[in-house]
């Protein structure tokens, strides 16, 4: 399965043109799954949350399933669900949505304006100050579950935060199959789930984790 990871900067709070970025990196694009980052469309713009929020079936979602092919697209938005604010992580293919996951552990600001959900992760925000944990907590991530770990950042900054970009890609031995600088770019890697299954056969670790 190729991959790319779409490392962008984002304008705050201006959904049109951050959508319109989306949609000319989609249309050029020949990968199985496009992974943008968190809150591609709008950025943290906590002042004005609510007007940013859409539902499921709203103009974001419409517009790159419009467009989606062959391609998965994949990134979080602003969630507008009967009045309550989600960042939503969202799969969307040429039907619409096709899996979606509210993010669980709000970050920082984020529990005064959103709420939480309560299914699989999206990592906390990561501006400048936290780069040196970035590489080593996904390599970690990606070793312990035996599968591939793709971490797409931003760039650029916003009123609050600089953001590094950095987006990577780890298999299950934590090795990099791709890094990203410190600029826009879009990065590419190939995911083999044949080698998941090889590796969790060989060294079965996760069958005795007790989840209580």
């Amino acid at each position: 399965m190729l991959v790319e990871l779409a490392q962008i900067d984002i304008e705050l709070g201006n959904k049109e043109a951050n959508l319109d970025k989306a949609v000319r990196i989609i249309e050029e694009s020949n990968a199985d799954l496009i992974l943008f980052p968190e809150l591609f469309t709008t950025g943290f713009d906590f002042n004005n949350l609510a007007d940013l929020a859409e539902p499921l079936n709203g103009r974001t979602i419409e517009r790159i399933s419009d467009i989606c092919e062959k391609s998965i697209v994949a990134g979080s938005i602003i969630e507008d669900s009967n009045m309550w604010l989600y960042n939503t992580f969202v799969l969307i293919d040429n039907t619409g949505v096709i899996g979606k996951y509210r993010k669980i552990h709000l970050f920082d600001r984020e529990k005064h304006y959103l709420s939480a959900g309560d299914d699989i992760s999206v990592c906390a925000n990561f501006p400048t100050l936290r780069k040196k944990h970035w590489e080593p907590l996904i390599k970690a991530r990606a070793i312990e579950n035996q599968f591939f770990v793709i971490a797409c950042n931003r760039v650029g900054k916003d009123r609050v935060s600089e953001y590094f970009g950095r987006s990577i890609a780890v298999d299950p031995w934590g090795d990099v199959l791709t890094l990203g600088d410190g600029g826009e770019e879009i990065l590419r890697c190939r995911v083999d789930r044949k080698m998941v299954r090889e590796i969790r056969k060989g060294f079965p670790v996760l069958r005795d984790i007790r989840i209580r």
